[in-house]
C-alpha cells in the first residue's frame, strides 16, 4: 500500500508538472545561427508507421527568442499542409533550447514522405545551414517510426514546397515537430503500475 501510494502522487505531481518536448530535428542549444533566408528551407522524412504529434518548433540562435514572424507547417510529398501552420513572431524562447516550440492540436502522419518547412528567418532570427560540413542537427527516429532522408529548399515565395534537394540529410537548423505527453496519460500510466505491483504483491502473500 505504501508502494501505492508513492505511485499516486508521483503520478498527481506529474500530472501538475509540464512535460519536455520530444523533439524529431533537435540542436545543441549552442549552435549558431549563419544565414538569413528568407524563402523556405525544410527537412523532409519518410514515415514508416503512423505517429502522433503536438509540437511544432522552429531554430531559434542564441536561444533568445524569435523576433519574427517565423513560420513553420509539415507538408505531405505534394506540398498539401498536413498540420496545422504556426507562426512565431515576438516569441520568447522559455524552455532556452535551440528551437522555440509551441503546442498543436494533435496531429497524426500515416506512411509516407513528409517535410517540415520553415521560411521567415532574417538577419534578426538566422536559421542553421551546416554547409557541408558535419552536420550539429540531431534526428530522433521515434524507434524506428521516422526515416531522415535529405533537406531542400525553395527559391520561390516564402511558405512554398521546398522541392532542391540538398546531402547531408540533416543539414539544416529550420523546422521542428515532436510530441509532449498529455500530463493525464502520465498519472494513468503510473497509477497503472502501481496497481500491478500492488496486486502482485497480494497474490505473493496469499501464495506464501
Amino acid at each position: 500500500m505504501r508502494m501505492l501510494a508513492t505511485l499516486t502522487a508521483l503520478a498527481i505531481g506529474a500530472a501538475a508538472a509540464p512535460a519536455a518536448a520530444v523533439l524529431v530535428y533537435d540542436t545543441p542549444v549552442t549552435t549558431p545561427g549563419n544565414q538569413a533566408y528568407t524563402s523556405t528551407v525544410a527537412l523532409n522524412f519518410t514515415v514508416t508507421a503512423p505517429v502522433t504529434f503536438n509540437v511544432l518548433g522552429v531554430f531559434d540562435a542564441g536561444a533568445d527568442g524569435i523576433t519574427g514572424p517565423v513560420n513553420v507547417v509539415v507538408y505531405d510529398s505534394n506540398g498539401t499542409a498536413v498540420s496545422p501552420l504556426v507562426s512565431f513572431a515576438g516569441f520568447a524562447n522559455s524552455a532556452g533550447t535551440a528551437y522555440a516550440t509551441q503546442r498543436v492540436g494533435d496531429f497524426t502522419l500515416a506512411a509516407g514522405d513528409y517535410q517540415i518547412a520553415a521560411w521567415g528567418f532574417s538577419d534578426s532570427d538566422n536559421n542553421y545551414n551546416s554547409f557541408g560540413a558535419p552536420s550539429l542537427v540531431g534526428f530522433n527516429s521515434f524507434g524506428g517510426s521516422l526515416v531522415a532522408t535529405s533537406v531542400a529548399y525553395s527559391t520561390g515565395a516564402p511558405g512554398s514546397f521546398a522541392t532542391i534537394i540538398e546531402a547531408p540529410d540533416t543539414r539544416y537548423g529550420a523546422g521542428t515537430l515532436g510530441f509532449v505527453p498529455e500530463p493525464a496519460t502520465w498519472a494513468m500510466l503510473v497509477i497503472g503500475f502501481g496497481m500491478v505491483g500492488a496486486t502482485m504483491r497480494r497474490r505473493t502473500v496469499v501464495a506464501a
